[in-house]
């Protein structure tokens, strides 16, 4: 597996999903927790759930294709990739799409 992975797009999954979803989720999650400490207000709960929902679903939309598109080759650092590729890549620029509008909300 190791070398078949090796410098493909399954290495940029790993990376951002151990980050954007450790780190980043976990920041999200600790100013939600201390938001009414930090400003004295409640963060309205309906909001709270439909932005972290709203993370959840663009985040494993945006990092779980690039998961596929290295396990199929896909390389790195290329400008221009085949033509195979295109659906998994729109969908990934789509759930970055729904990720920020989750970060806006949140």
């Amino acid at each position: 597996m190791d070398v078949h992975v090796t410098d493909t797009y399954f290495v940029i999954a790993h990376f951002h999903y151990i980050m954007v979803g450790g780190m980043v989720m976990g920041y999200m999650g600790g100013v939600h927790y201390w938001w009414p400490k930090i400003s004295g207000r409640m963060y309205p709960e309906g909001w709270g759930r439909l932005a972290a929902l709203i993370i959840f679903i663009g985040f494993n939309l945006t990092f779980f294709p690039q998961f596929i598109l290295g396990y199929l080759g896909m390389p790195r650092r290329y400008h221009a990739y085949p033509e195979e590729f295109q659906v998994l890549n729109v969908m990934s620029t789509a759930g970055a799409s729904i990720l920020g509008v989750g970060y806006l909300l949140r």
